[in-house]
């Protein structure tokens, strides 16, 4: 009920001028979109693992409404413009957004994490979502922790494992050993092609054709750590070894933090990155107070929905606005 009364109230927004308003009093603020994966449609099944991906079509359209309101460019700072950007540099980046971006003749920045590439390995916690995404309804013993999977509730157990994760960081390896020995990664039924658009690595020669197509290919951390969990010494170390990177992997001075909430990136962190050679820092979150912090550059992203009435409400601010409300 509540969905779809909001969703009512997008379309009346919509219609009646009030994101027309909300687009006119903040058109000074450059937009900033986070996406991740770009799914093609007879792929996508909805699983947890998908939770922060879009279908091809989607992403078509989302791409189709920015450029009814806004210039895409990768400069930060420019008002009244959008940036969209990729975390992580799964395949699928290459093959579906790369592609759809070059028909636009459209650039965008890719947030990269270099041990996916070095090791063309799944990251850590995607790992954790595959597993939780297709493991078999079962009873499972990790860490001492009795996880009942059953179909409905994969998403509320892989939240749980998170948190788990959060509070015991030094044991996460741990975890997704414990996860692997109970049920292998390679027992798990999913499709190829999905497997190869969702987890496989961007190779080098992918990374060095996008950046021939003009697109920024910048930095999401050596291996996906929560920073906010790491000692002072790992921190240093960590952002050591991106600097490392800049002008070999990396074409530009980005850095998005991983995940990139207030949980995973705190003052510490943000405070450590202004003595780096990275100049324009970026965390997961939008709200009506700009901040003017190159370190703590505001993003947000979109559902996989193809409703302009819900795009919209994003791209001008209302949606935001509401759920600040209520």
């Amino acid at each position: 009920m509540k969905k779809s009364l909001l969703n009512l109230l997008f379309i009346f927004s919509y219609y009646s001028g009030i994101n027309k308003l909300f687009y006119y009093f903040s058109n000074s603020r450059q937009r900033v979109i986070t996406f991740h994966n770009v799914i093609p449609d007879h792929c996508f099944d909805n699983s947890i693992h998908l939770g922060v991906s879009c279908t091809e079509s989607v992403f078509k359209t989302q791409i189709s409404e920015i450029l009814k309101q806004y210039k895409i460019t990768t400069e930060i700072g420019v008002p009244n413009s959008c940036v969209v950007t990729f975390d992580d540099g799964y395949s699928n980046n290459f093959e579906i957004a790369n592609k759809i971006l070059n028909e636009k003749n459209l650039s965008a920045v890719f947030f990269i994490t270099s041990d996916l590439i070095e090791n063309q390995d799944i990251l850590w916690v995607d790992k954790m979502l595959f597993w939780f995404s297709y493991v078999p309804v079962g009873s499972y013993n990790i860490c001492g922790f009795s996880f009942c999977v059953s179909e409905k509730n994969r998403g509320i157990l892989y939240i749980e494992s998170y948190r788990y994760i959060l509070e015991n960081y030094k044991d996460k390896y741990i975890f997704i050993q414990e996860m692997k020995e109970l049920y292998p990664f390679s027992s798990l039924k999913i499709g190829s092609d999905l497997y190869f658009s969702r987890f496989n690595a961007l190779s080098i020669s992918e990374i060095e054709e996008m950046k021939k197509n003009g697109h920024l290919i910048a930095c999401h951390s050596t291996s996906h750590d929560i920073l906010s969990k790491l000692e002072a010494i790992e921190l240093s170390d960590e952002i050591l070894k991106c600097e490392k990177l800049i002008s070999s992997l990396y074409n530009c001075n980005y850095f998005s933090y991983p995940f990139g909430s207030d949980i995973e990136v705190n003052d510490k962190v943000i405070n450590a990155f202004k003595d780096s050679l990275f100049q324009k820092c970026f965390i997961n979150k939008w709200n009506w107070k700009i901040e003017k912090n190159p370190y703590s550059i505001q993003r947000f992203s979109f559902p996989n929905t193809e409703n302009k009435y819900l795009i919209n409400a994003h791209l001008s601010g209302f949606y935001y606005f509401i759920k600040h409300i209520f």
